[in-house]
């Protein structure tokens, strides 16, 4: 329990939910600040009179509303990849579709380009200190660094397969890199990752926290500052319409502020995308680096080539999604290490060590 804790108020659960929280809720409170309780809280806990009991009572009330983006998370995670209403529209699925078959037509086009000039410096290569030879040079330079960097930034924003783009751009971005290890390693990332976890040092599990703590802050603004935006907007529409312009400096502070809130909040979704990648990247990592401890923990040594370690992964993301026992006769056991076995191993380390001595002269 204690443990728990201490994870309340770790760096990646302050960066990544009570951060979000202050600022939502001081935002919510100043764009609302016409409504007497959100004045008076507002001005109490910014205010010296009084000041650590109404400070107390500000932070505790943003210190719930981080837990409730804590429990929140996955929720607002999926709604923000379209798999939930109101972004789960099959027409921004399309669009998605289509922006990653425009990227991929001019990664066609690039490497029809980058053929050119091949072909160009082939047949200029008895010249190579012309004017021409050296300009075909530079173009191709410029062309295969277009090239990369397009083919690196469709790897990053889209899964491989046309049928599991989602609607949203951060949902895109998010199963880009889920569905690395699946094209790499034939390794289902959700069933596996709870597994790989129990083999990945702290200090690593502490870097994966810090790089998806910055995607929660940026999740939690865009969550606050929508909700304040619509708040706002409705109070200012419902008194547009039952005063009229009588009350038009209070509507246009209401309209201004909710254009700000939901301009904070599509700022903080499109720089949620970029940090995703950022997160994305150590993930990928974490794969590359610990699904060989992985195997050891299984109790199987990893198989040397890629197309076994490719069947060996298959046959271990298949148990754990399905529940259908993986065939190991084909994998080679990791031998336990008996007692007696382990004492002789440490003595022959023991003696070994001795030997090396006297033979340095120790």
């Amino acid at each position: 329990m204690l443990s728990g804790l201490s994870k309340l108020l770790d760096k990646a659960f302050i960066l990544g939910f009570f951060l979000p929280a202050l600022l939502g809720f001081t935002g919510f409170l100043a764009a609302n600040a016409d409504i007497p309780a959100f004045c008076d809280l507002l001005h109490k806990a910014t205010s010296d009179s009084d000041k650590v009991g109404s400070l107390f009572s500000f932070l505790f009330i943003v210190w719930v509303l981080s837990l409730i983006l804590l429990v929140l998370n996955n929720w607002f995670y999926q709604v923000l990849e379209g798999y939930k209403w109101p972004f789960n529209r099959e027409a921004w699925k399309r669009d998605e579709r289509n922006r990653r078959n425009r990227q991929l037509d001019l990664i066609e086009r690039l490497r029809t380009e980058l053929a050119t000039e091949n072909s160009a410096i082939e047949r200029l290569k008895a010249s190579k200190e012309s004017l021409e030879h050296r300009k075909a040079e530079s173009n191709r330079a410029t062309v295969r660094a277009r090239l990369y960097r397009n083919q690196e930034r469709n790897a990053r924003d889209f899964p491989r397969h046309e049928n599991l783009v989602l609607p949203t751009a951060f949902g895109n971005t998010l199963r880009a890199f889920e569905g690395y290890s699946s094209e790499v390693y034939k390794v289902d990332s959700i069933f596996v990752w709870p597994r790989l976890l129990a083999v990945i040092p702290k200090d690593y599990q502490a870097i994966i926290a810090d790089a998806r703590a910055p995607v929660d802050f940026l999740v939690g603004l865009v969550v606050l500052g929508t909700f304040t935006s619509i708040f706002t907007l409705v109070r200012a529409i419902d008194i547009w319409l039952a005063d009229g312009l009588s009350g038009n400096y209070l509507l246009a502070d209401l309209f201004q502020n909710a254009a700000i809130a939901a301009a904070i909040a599509a700022i903080a979704y499109r720089l949620a995308i970029l940090e995703a990648r950022s997160w994305g990247d150590v993930v990928k990592s974490a794969f590359d680096l610990y699904l060989p401890a992985l195997a050891e923990k299984l109790g199987f040594v990893l198989p040397t080539s890629q197309a076994a370690q490719r069947e060996f992964w298959a046959a271990w993301s298949t148990q754990f999604r399905f529940h259908a026992p993986a065939n190991t006769a084909w994998w080679t056991r990791i031998k336990p290490v008996t007692p007696a076995a382990a004492t002789k191993a440490d003595w022959e380390a023991t003696d070994s060590a001795g030997e090396t001595d006297e033979v340095r002269g120790g």
